[in-house]
């Protein structure tokens, strides 16, 4: 069949060719391993006549195919092989570099700009310098493809070039190249680190020569010469250094550095293995203790005191109060504690009115001290003193001292309210 039946002929080349014709034509791919198709060779016009190809014709076409894709796979392993031994020479050039000795940053910048150059055919190059502390670079090379022969190599601020916008988002990545870069770079820093270590140790040399060395019996002399300051010879009751000033966590670390020279830690360590009192319990008695102590510390609350308060109250004055129940035994214990929180009420007066003071606004402190009484105090001990005759000198002792302080509150108020106490 002649190929301008087939409906799949492009006829547009022979009709700009008036002097060539196609008559018939013959395609086959051929495939790899996978089955993918490669290549497809292309067979056009029989040598002698117009006849069309036959089946045998195709059958050496595709055998002669196979010998094709054998040399087809060659050439592309030569190639590859020839590639790899590319990027190996570079490898070992850029590995050269880093260990060969360089005494500056401009040098080694230099030559590795050089190689980028030769290897990436660009025609220009670029290198900035990161800085450690503020992240942003610190100084730019450029180097152009007709630089790289004369040798003169351009290094300015990092604001001046303009690249900065695209190489800061590549700041923290690199490839193979960046990482070779980077050690020629910090391989050739180590001089100058080195240097400035060296001087510091000779500064620090010079300032440990001017320490003198004294003998003990003549340091003890100066001591009783001179009076070291303290605090208690000056009577110092605080310390400020105002010269630096320190954050919430370097003032917090400094404190913990000092309890820790002052051996503050060793000397009020607990000793936990003897004060495991608990650890002999069973896992139920183990509750039951949690539960009580739980209980009896929020008892100080006055929230929960209120709550029980009148309860306790009305069970006292009705003289039916079971101490067996757990309920109840809660309920006392409740009340004990806080009676134990507010016992300095029922101290004696010359104990009691100390409280005044250091404390602001102690003219309306009579009067505030009378209406805690009447709120927290009194009730708790009433009611205590109503199951047990022995809390009765609580009970008094917060009465006399409720008279005392209501003597005060009326003399303040009387002192407020005549002109004779006014300023």
């Amino acid at each position: 069949m002649s190929s301008f039946q087939d409906d799949r002929f492009n006829c547009l080349v022979d009709s700009r060719t008036d002097q060539y014709k196609t008559h018939n034509m013959m395609c086959m791919p051929f495939r790899d391993t996978d089955d993918k198709v490669k290549a497809i060779s292309q067979i056009i016009n029989k040598y002698h006549g117009k006849e069309s190809f036959m089946e045998a014709e195709e059958e050496t076409l595709s055998r002669y195919l196979l010998f094709y894709d054998i040399v087809l796979r060659n050439a592309k392993l030569y190639e590859r092989s020839e590639l790899e031994n590319k990027r190996n020479q570079v490898l070992v050039d850029l590995a050269s570099l880093v260990f060969e000795e360089q005494s500056t940053i401009e040098q080694t910048v230099h030559s590795i700009m050089i190689h980028m150059l030769s290897f990436l055919q660009t025609e220009r190059c670029q290198v900035l310098l990161l800085d450690e502390n503020t992240k942003t670079f610190s100084r730019a090379f450029d180097l152009n493809w007709n630089d790289s022969k004369t040798g003169n190599l351009d290094s300015r601020g990092a604001f001046e070039s303009c690249f900065v916008g695209i190489t800061g988002n590549l700041a923290t990545t690199g490839k193979v190249f960046a990482i070779f870069y980077g050690l020629g770079i910090q391989y050739a820093q180590l001089p100058e680190r080195t240097r400035k270590a060296i001087a510091k140790t000779k500064v620090t040399l010079e300032v440990q020569s001017y320490h003198a060395t004294t003998p003990l019996a003549g340091t003890q002399e100066l001591l009783r010469e001179y009076h070291i300051p303290s605090t208690e010879i000056y009577k110092l009751h605080d310390l400020k250094f105002d010269d630096f000033s320190l954050n919430d966590e370097e003032m917090l670390k400094a404190c913990l550095r000092m309890f820790m020279d002052m051996g503050l830690i060793q000397r009020f360590g607990i000793e936990y293995d003897g004060n495991q009192i608990l650890s002999h319990l069973t896992s139920e008695e183990y509750m039951n203790v949690v539960h009580v102590l739980k209980n009896a510390i929020l008892s100080t609350d006055l929230t929960v005191y209120y709550k029980k308060q009148f309860t306790f109250t009305q069970m006292a004055r009705q003289g039916n109060f079971n101490r067996k129940g757990e309920d109840n035994r809660e309920l006392l214990r409740t009340m004990l504690m806080m009676a134990c929180d507010i016992a300095a009420i029922t101290k004696p007066w010359e104990i009691q009115k100390k409280a005044i003071i250091n404390r602001e606004k102690k003219e309306k402190l009579p009067l505030m001290q009378v209406e805690f009484i009447d709120s927290v105090c009194l009730p708790v001990y009433k009611a205590l003193a109503m199951i047990s005759n022995k809390l009765g000198p609580l009970l008094e002792g917060v009465k006399g001292n409720r008279t005392r302080w209501l003597k005060l509150a009326e003399e303040k108020e009387l002192c407020f309210s005549s002109e004779d106490c006014l300023p």
